[in-house]
């Protein structure tokens, strides 16, 4: 005959009628099994929402994040090209400083990682050099205006100076001089 068993929260399976402590424990009923069960699934591991929920805001910070490095790579970019802008300019006005663009109106020169061409036009009409106190130089002058573009390999319009030089012409001899 078949005695039915109760079990209580303590572990204590019970005939009707009798109460007995055994080592044994009997499986739980179908109500406390969906219970435990729920409990048991919810500590292993994380809800679908949950992972969803956490991509989400490291993907928000992720994106900030990069969008943060990206705007300070481009600046550093944009100051290394400020800065190469300005050696290039310092090297190509020394340079000018020793053209005559009476002479050399329009010419070229190599720097190495970038090059420049420059032509340059009269501002003003020639006029004679002075000299104290003979009066007359040996040399004819005029202001030209010389426009001069910077060009590199990668980038054939780099950036344009335009700069006002004093042109010359030796068009007497030492003898004009002479008393």
């Amino acid at each position: 005959m078949h005695k039915r068993l109760l079990q209580n929260c303590y572990g204590v399976v019970a005939a009707p009628g009798r109460t007995t402590r055994t080592a044994f424990v009997a499986a739980p009923s179908h109500d406390n099994f969906a219970a435990a069960s729920k409990k048991r699934r919810h500590s292993l591991g994380f809800t679908l929402i949950e992972v969803i929920v956490a991509m989400v805001l490291v993907g928000g910070v992720g994106m900030a994040l990069f969008s943060w490095i990206n705007g300070s790579v481009v600046a550093l970019r944009r100051v290394e090209d400020a800065n190469a802008r300005n050696e290039a300019a310092s090297n190509i006005i020394e340079y000018m400083q020793a053209v005559n663009p009476m002479l050399t109106p329009e010419g070229h020169a190599e720097f190495g990682a970038y090059q420049i061409q420059w032509k340059a036009e009269p501002l003003t009409d020639r006029v004679d050099g002075v000299v104290n106190p003979q009066g007359v130089g040996l040399y004819e002058l005029s202001l030209y205006k010389t426009k001069i573009n910077a060009m590199k390999t990668d980038d054939p319009s780099w950036f344009d100076l335009t700069l006002t030089l004093v042109g010359y012409k030796k068009t007497r001899g030492s003898q004009a001089l002479a008393p």
